[in-house]
C-alpha cells in the first residue's frame, strides 16, 4: 500500500494589494458649467498633495494644471454627487 506523502501546508498568500490611485480624474462638461465651478472650488477648499486632472469633454482636452487635493471619501462622495459616478475615476 503506498505511503501518504506528508504535505506541509502552504502559508497563505496574502492579498495582493490593488495599485494605488495616482490621480483624481474630474469630466466635465465644459469649463464654462457650474459643476466645473463647483468641483473647482472644491479643489481649493480641500488642497492637498493628490494631484487632480480635469477633462474638459467638449474640447476633449485634459487640463493638468491644478493644485492637489486632501483626498478623502467624502470628497470623492462630494464630486460623485456633483458630476456623476462615471464622471470621477481614480487611475
Amino acid at each position: 500500500e503506498p505511503v501518504a506523502e506528508k504535505t506541509t501546508p502552504q502559508p497563505q498568500r496574502s492579498a495582493q494589494k490593488p495599485p494605488q490611485p495616482k490621480r483624481l480624474f474630474l469630466r466635465v462638461p465644459d469649463k464654462e458649467c457650474e459643476q466645473y465651478r463647483k468641483a473647482e472650488n472644491l479643489t481649493g477648499i480641500f488642497e492637498g498633495g493628490f494631484p487632480v486632472v480635469f477633462y474638459d469633454a467638449s474640447t476633449k482636452q485634459y487640463d493638468f494644471d491644478h493644485a492637489g487635493i486632501a483626498l478623502s471619501d467624502y470628497l470623492l462622495a462630494q464630486f460623485r454627487d456633483l458630476l456623476g459616478e462615471e464622471n470621477v475615476i481614480l487611475k
